[in-house]
């Protein structure tokens, strides 16, 4: 939708004629909107409804029952008690396994996240029949994705098992029918020999929660699938109807037409923006007749004539006013800091940038209790982060530009201009901002309520162990990407840390805080300027000429994956005077071969092979992006990418070949496993060299730099 110039600026020409208002009135007659049946879809489909003991529950569900089906995603019908013979409803995915029933355990609206039950397999637990009802489809398709607590198992069900074992080592579990064994059911965890064992046996791909619980057999096969497991819709939500329900539109679905934006008065298929080039449309699959006496077309044309005479009054008053606002304009300028009057997320920008919305001051003072020091989040980049409620139910964090801070002006509408332009599921959104002419500058970002990295590694939530090696791969993998992304649109962060990576309820990650961003110029290697970010995470680069590069942001990743490992802070005063400065005492301890003084123990490294082969190569690359020249170190892209392969290796082969030949007989392999991570950096950094270890290689180097400088 396009919004009147709010700002200071003269959007109101001095000389306006009186023709202008004349032809304007009269575009105003044929241009009005005069719909009205749509104002029904709107109104039923902004409403939020119950479903058995869940409520609140809007798209993209819908059912029979308590929801039209335009009104959801075509996909994502929930039929509810006592329809449902269940006390929960059950879900059906449309298009993907019709015959597929999930019984909905949990509905979190705000994570966007369902617990789900196959019934279908759970009631053939009984008889050791495993029906299949696969996911697989839907999770292509970007409808839902499986939490990040969720792991799949592969059951072999109805096997011959004199065949079967001498094909590979298995797990069993045995299926109960009232507490006596009536079969065996295997499991296996990759699909090497899936053809080979699909010979003698039937298999399924099952998601479970707790499947270190049951590689250990402290539980039951069947208790485990009726604890269900999580998927999330956030994707297939971001991706259509966050833009809708931004601009004020309430979310549908057409089976001819695809997504749908109800807006009051008129729909469309993205949101309520009114581009001028996106026509309305007509309800999807809708013919609603007006009953006998209910609406006449008569009613229709006064509507109409009440609609067109409102607009003219609107559009008088609008100029009256806007002659007057002008005058004011001109009284601020002359009393007002230019500073502040010419930042802020002007409705300009909006009009031709990318549809941010803007928040009164008294919406977003309300929202934070008057900014509630309890609601505190702690410092951004340019001023205090509060924890907000806005009024259509949406949590939120604003930051809040410290009085007078000249600099953090500058900070703030840099932040508007990068996030404006960045689109990347490990980036944090901006939900919109103030006025220029808002008493206080303000940011809105969407609130990630699970933390940061450091509160889960050492701070308040590292007592609760949630961050296992498995996750904080992901964490270094996502925000990798997420920085390779920035540096692919000549964006620098400069403040890379674990305090600025934040988790959500499923530990992605969101990088947040681009105060400190700069624009890369297009004609520039570097940046020069005065140092700024966070001690321990500072490019040494920083201290000689205050320049920075794109390699400055690759070396604070390497003290975040340092941390990663360690669970260590990246400075911390406590600490022996030697191992203050986190990044060079890890550095110390892999060169010197010493990386399991410097590793948390409770990550597994010492007891689990693929852990401390994968930490391993992890404080390979750490060690080559915490180089002292920033030539030698690796791009963000390489970093991204290596730390890819790192995840991808099968280590379980590689473990079974070193127990079965020796480790002297298979240390060939290890290598080779090593060498497809690293030979992406070795051939970038130094083509003619091949050592057999990137600590060597990179050791050897630092000592000659070091010894040279």
């Amino acid at each position: 939708m396009s919004y009147p110039q709010m700002g200071c600026v003269l959007f109101l020409p001095r000389q306006l004629q009186f023709s202008t208002i004349i032809i304007t009135i009269f575009v105003v007659f044929l241009t009005f909107p005069t719909s009205n049946g749509i104002e029904d879809y709107y109104k039923e489909c902004s409403s939020m409804a119950s479903c058995g003991k869940f409520s609140k529950i809007g798209y993209p569900f819908w059912g029979d029952q308590f929801r039209p089906k335009y009104c959801g995603h075509s996909a994502f019908e929930l039929v509810c008690p006592p329809l449902s013979g269940r006390d929960n409803p059950f879900l059906r995915i449309h298009g993907y396994n019709d015959s597929a029933r999930f019984e909905v355990l949990g509905i979190n609206n705000s994570s966007m996240t369902i617990v789900l039950q196959d019934l279908s397999r759970a009631e053939g637990l009984d008889h050791c029949i495993f029906p299949s009802s696969n996911l697989t489809e839907a999770v292509t398709e970007d409808l839902i994705e499986y939490s990040a607590k969720v792991e799949c198992i592969n059951l072999l069900y109805d096997c011959n098992p004199s065949m079967v074992g001498g094909l590979i080592i298995l797990k069993n579990f045995t299926c109960l029918i009232d507490d006596y064994n009536t079969g065996t059911t295997y499991y296996w965890e990759n699909d090497k020999t899936k053809d080979e064992l699909h010979k003698f046996c039937q298999s399924i791909q099952v998601p479970v929660v707790g499947k270190d619980d049951l590689r250990r057999g402290n539980v039951t096969l069947k208790s485990v699938l009726e604890k269900g497991f999580e998927v999330n819709y956030t994707k297939m939500y971001h991706d259509h109807c966050f833009h809708c329900e931004q601009s004020g539109g309430a979310c549908g679905f057409s089976l001819d037409s695809g997504f749908m934006c109800f807006c009051k008065g008129w729909d469309s298929h993205f949101d309520c923006r009114e581009s001028g080039d996106v026509p309305p449309y007509p309800p999807p699959n809708i013919n609603k007749e007006n009953k006998k006496g209910e609406f006449t077309k008569l009613d229709a044309q006064k509507l109409k004539l009440i609609y067109k005479i409102g607009a003219c009054l609107f559009i008088l008053t609008a100029l009256i006013v806007g002659l007057f606002y002008l005058k004011i304009c001109k009284f601020r300028s002359q009393t007002m800091t230019s500073g502040i009057t010419s930042y802020g997320c002007m409705r300009s920008d909006i009009e031709f940038g990318n549809g941010i919305p803007v928040f009164s001051y008294a919406e977003l003072q309300e929202a934070t209790n008057n900014f509630d020091e309890a609601r505190e989040l702690g410092d951004g980049g340019f001023g205090v982060v509060y924890h907000g409620n806005l009024r259509d139910g949406r949590e939120v964090a604003v930051k809040r530009l410290f009085e007078r801070n000249y600099r953090g002006v500058e900070q703030f509408r840099n932040e508007v201009e990068i996030l404006t332009t960045l689109k990347h599921p490990n980036l944090v959104t901006l939900y919109g901002c103030t006025s220029r002419h808002s008493r206080e500058l303000l940011l809105v970002y969407e609130y990630i309520p699970n933390g940061t990295v450091a509160d889960h590694l050492y701070g308040d939530r590292s007592e609760s162990g949630t961050l296992t090696w498995s996750i904080r791969m992901k964490i270094a993998i996502q925000t990798a990407g997420a920085l390779s992304y920035l540096h692919a649109t000549d964006i620098i962060h400069r403040d890379v840390k674990t305090n600025n990576i934040l988790l959500d309820h499923n530990f992605s990650v969101k990088v947040a805080d681009f105060g400190l961003s700069r624009l890369f110029p297009f004609d520039a290697t570097h940046i020069s300027t005065a140092p700024q970010g966070t001690p321990g995470y500072l490019d040494p680069q920083y201290h000689k000429c205050y320049q920075v590069t794109s390699k400055s942001d690759v070396y604070s990743l390497g003290v975040v994956l340092i941390e990663l490992i360690s669970s260590l802070p990246a400075v911390d005063i406590s600490r022996h005077e030697d191992e203050i400065n986190l990044s060079t005492y890890a550095m110390n301890k892999i060169q010197h071969g010493k990386l399991c003084e410097l590793v948390d123990q409770r990550l597994g490294f010492a007891s689990d092979f693929k852990v401390r082969r994968m930490i391993t190569l992890v404080a390979e690359l750490a060690f080559q992006c915490l180089q002292q020249e920033k030539e030698i170190r690796p791009s963000m892209e390489e970093v991204f990418e290596v730390l890819k392969r790192i995840e991808s290796v099968d280590y379980e082969a590689l473990e079974e070949e070193e127990m079965s030949r020796g480790y002297e007989i298979s240390k060939s392999a290890s290598e080779a496993a090593e060498n497809e991570v690293e030979q992406p950096l070795r051939d970038a950094q130094n083509p003619s060299s091949s050592p057999k270890s990137v600590i060597l290689s990179w050791a050897s180097r630092s000592t000659v730099s070091n010894a040279s400088g």
